[in-house]
């Protein structure tokens, strides 16, 4: 940010020129948060909007103002997806910085809007006697007692539920008895209700007790969960990240998945041959593994020794994770030059202060980098593998789709 106010002359009915460093005026309040006052904050001006009268400035906030901003202010604009950086403001609140230290004004009559209780994060704000302005805490014996006071006087037992069964699609009918009580919770997943599923009785998380349609104490419970969670559940009750979102990234990571090991099969002269070797150590692997697991589990549950099932999956699964593996590394140059470029992206957006997740784009430099390299050894025939691969991951998968509608409607 420039620390001068020396600039090109502004334009003609403007004040402050691009680049130039201002101060607001004292008690200017924010424009979209008026407890809040603005008075003292400096940024540079990057933006002018001479279509009005006064003139609007866009004023990207100095390092110092950022630092020393509310928590308050922070808060609201990252729940109201608001920017923090910048603002718009017209040329009557603005004056010339001075230079020195920044010294902004501070709120001293905080408003929070009202709680809207059709937002699953209010309703759970609601519960556990906190404003809009304050931020949800994590799990703690405190707000599990208050969730389950809340809770137990909406819930009439026993409470007709469903849960998502451990196999096979659709959701079973479950009913849930009580609350166990809040010394009984567990840590990760909150509070326990004691449920009778089939002819077992036994407690299972809250969490994954889904609230039928018309239920009155569905909002309640999805607030719950949304708290637990910290993640927002959609209008029509479904939560916005587990089952159904994670079902459609593995499907398409397994189509992913296939256009790359299809174009490399179809340009890299010797994957075959790397397959064939990833498979026979991968197999090998998952036979010793696959025994070891299914030995520890039936000694767990004090069932007679045994190893085939668990080795015959390990042979599988890992001669099929092993040649994928290998084929991969067959391309090893492109997947090495893709993943050092998505990792690089990764940091300079972080220099930037951009919030970018560097394992994900590193798997996608190394996914695309692969591509690249199939299409620079053979273009046209490494399209024709990329096609075929995804072809042949996408017909399980629309046939395992087709099963599981057909299960549902005979359900």
């Amino acid at each position: 940010m420039n620390s001068t106010n020396e600039h090109e002359p502004p334009p003609p009915g403007a004040s402050f020129p691009v680049g130039s460093l201002v101060r607001v005026k004292h008690n200017t309040p924010d424009p979209d948060y008026p407890d809040i006052p603005l008075g003292g904050w400096v940024g540079e001006v990057t933006d002018i909007d001479e279509s009005t009268n006064p003139p609007l400035y866009e004023i990207l906030w100095s390092d110092d103002t950022i630092d020393a901003m509310p928590e308050v202010y922070v808060f609201r604009c990252e729940r109201d997806d608001m920017e923090v950086e910048s603002c718009t403001l017209p040329e009557s609140v603005l004056e010339i910085a001075p230079d020195g230290p920044v010294h902004l004004q501070q709120p001293t009559d905080l408003k929070p809007r009202p709680l809207n209780l059709e937002d699953p994060l209010d309703r759970a704000r609601d519960v556990l006697a906190l404003t809009s302005d304050d931020e949800l805490p994590e799990m703690d014996p405190g707000s599990l007692r208050a969730w389950r006071e809340a809770l137990t006087g909406q819930l009439k037992f026993p409470w007709s539920a469903a849960v998502e069964p451990v196999q096979g699609p659709g959701l079973q009918p479950v009913l849930v008895l009580r609350l166990l009580p809040v010394e009984e919770s567990d840590a990760d997943t909150g509070l326990l209700a004691e449920v009778t599923l089939g002819e077992k009785t036994g407690p299972i998380p809250l969490l994954v007790i889904r609230p039928t349609e018309g239920d009155p104490a569905r909002p309640l419970v999805l607030a719950y969960q949304a708290w637990v969670l910290k993640n927002d559940i959609e209008e029509e009750g479904q939560f916005t990240a587990p089952a159904d979102v994670i079902s459609l990234l593995v499907r398409v990571a397994i189509v992913m998945l296939g256009m790359l090991v299809g174009g490399v099969l179809a340009t890299e002269p010797e994957a075959p041959w790397w397959a064939a070797v990833g498979a026979s150590i991968g197999a090998i692997l998952g036979l010793v593994l696959g025994a070891a697991i299914e030995l520890r589990l039936r000694q767990r549950t004090e069932q007679h020794p045994g190893v085939l099932i668990g080795g015959l999956l390990g042979i599988v699964l890992g001669g099929l994770v092993g040649s994928v593996l290998a084929v991969i590394a067959s391309a090893w140059l492109g997947a090495i030059i893709g993943a050092v470029a998505g990792s690089a992206l990764a940091t300079v957006l972080h220099i930037f202060g951009k919030k970018a997740p560097t394992g994900t784009l590193t798997v996608l430099g190394l996914w695309l980098g692969t591509l690249i390299y199939c299409m620079v050894l053979d273009a046209w025939t490494a399209v024709g593998g990329i096609a075929a691969g995804a072809l042949a991951a996408l017909l399980p998968l629309a046939l395992l789709q087709l099963l599981r509608k057909r299960a549902e409607e005979q359900n």
